[in-house]
């Protein structure tokens, strides 16, 4: 092949207006937030969280498997204690966000060595899933690695797409979800 016969590619792209783009995002999150209760805050479900752990916890009778919205309680009330992440919890966010990213799905319970989901068991419940978004913002905004933060907005618009408002604004991990993503937002841009 002569060098006049390779096909030369443009890799130039278009000129993207980042402000215009967030302005259309906190639009888009703005319309959800809207329909939350009155008095709801971020800090008003941190601060209750141990009684959102005490309603969503669920019994587990199999030490061969675990509940995925038990472990992340478990993530959130370490990373709150002592600020920092397990590595053990470190791999369970991995895998979970590796499985979210590839089929769009969490499943409720896991076996505990190989990570195989259990048959016949729900997927994709919202409080689930806005718990692991909800983690995968503090893995951000601790390690400041983007792909947390883009795959924790990959699961609020899934969230945004495939619950209905009601669904949304009965889960108050969900609210907690949206709150936070808005605020992390707003600090990472002000970072740039």
């Amino acid at each position: 092949m002569k060098k006049s016969d390779k096909k030369v590619r443009n890799y130039s792209y278009n000129q993207v207006d980042i402000n215009k783009g967030m302005d259309n995002f906190k639009k888009d999150r703005q319309k959800i937030i809207r329909n939350f209760p009155k008095n709801c805050s971020e800090n008003y479900y941190l601060n209750n969280l141990d009684s959102l752990k005490k309603e969503f916890f669920i019994k587990n009778i199999n030490k061969k498997q675990f509940f995925t919205i038990n472990e992340l309680f478990k993530i959130i009330s370490y990373k709150k204690k002592y600020k920092t992440f397990k590595k053990s919890d470190n791999k369970l966010i991995n895998f979970l966000q590796k499985k979210f990213e590839t089929k769009r799905k969490i499943d409720e319970v896991y076996v505990k060595e190989i990570k195989r989901k259990i048959t016949n068991i729900k997927q994709n419940r919202i409080d689930t899933l806005s718990l692991l978004s909800y983690i995968l913002m503090l893995k951000f905004d601790f390690e400041k690695n983007f792909s947390y933060l883009s795959t924790s907005l990959k699961i609020s618009d899934f969230i945004g797409d495939n619950f209905k408002k009601d669904q949304i604004n009965a889960s108050p991990l969900a609210i907690l979800m949206y709150l936070s993503e808005s605020r992390l937002i707003e600090k990472t841009l002000k970072d740039f």
